[in-house]
């Protein structure tokens, strides 16, 4: 169920054109903030964007915080709840679970560039809210940990942590701190894939090379 607006309808105020004005002003922030993933934008910004007027959108939302909250909300957790749900189902082997969730989180991250934005600004939620996000990755990683498929050596949020982090690579590619890494440009599903195998690849041996370092043979 949607939330409600920060304010209530006033009198005489037409309940269905004010909800549905709250579609464009979302779609407007994602635009802005795809690019520009720590951007703050002006409200005022925003409301040119959707092509509304300020006063409209603060009635919905209030302030800038409000409006990530609602882009949080309405478009970024039922992104996320079914990769939450598939970690959260009783999954005989924890380390698949959290392969499926690598490869789903990474695709979501290139087909939505602003997704990385709103998780980055929207209000955290409680760490003991047993239905956030962090809190079902710990439990996950634990698991697997368990089971012997995830190091043991490391904490469980940070596995977590760095798990979310790899999924966000694709974004940071975007941006002038990756400038000189560039690769070849694939298909979303390629990249999806390679990237994923080479995350799990790292989670399971590090970076460490695996060889010893050649010996000088000259005397």
């Amino acid at each position: 169920m949607p939330p409600s607006p920060v304010r209530r309808r006033g009198r005489g105020r037409p309940a269905g054109r004010t909800l549905q004005a709250r579609t464009p002003i979302l779609d407007a922030l994602s635009r802005i903030l795809g690019p520009a993933p720590l951007s703050r934008p002006s409200l005022r910004a925003v409301a040119a964007e959707a092509g509304v007027s300020p006063a409209l959108l603060h009635y919905h939302f209030g302030d800038l915080p409000g409006l990530m909250r609602g882009l949080h909300e309405e478009r970024a957790l039922p992104l996320l709840q079914p990769l939450l749900q598939d970690l959260q189902a009783a999954e005989p082997n924890a380390g698949a679970a959290l392969t499926r969730f690598l490869q789903k989180w990474t695709a979501l991250t290139l087909r939505h560039p602003w997704l990385t934005a709103v998780l980055l600004q929207a209000p955290a939620q409680s760490p003991d809210s047993p239905g956030s996000c962090g809190s079902v990755m710990r439990t996950a990683v634990a698991r697997a940990q368990l089971q012997g498929s995830v190091r043991r050596d490391l904490p469980d949020h940070y596995i977590a942590m760095l798990l979310l982090s790899l999924g966000v690579m694709p974004h940071l590619a975007q941006t002038c701190l990756a400038a000189g890494l560039n690769t070849p440009p694939m298909a979303e599903a390629d990249m999806t894939s390679t990237l994923t195998l080479l995350h799990l690849s790292v989670l399971q041996s590090g970076v460490a090379s695996t060889h010893s370092p050649r010996q000088d043979s000259t005397s």
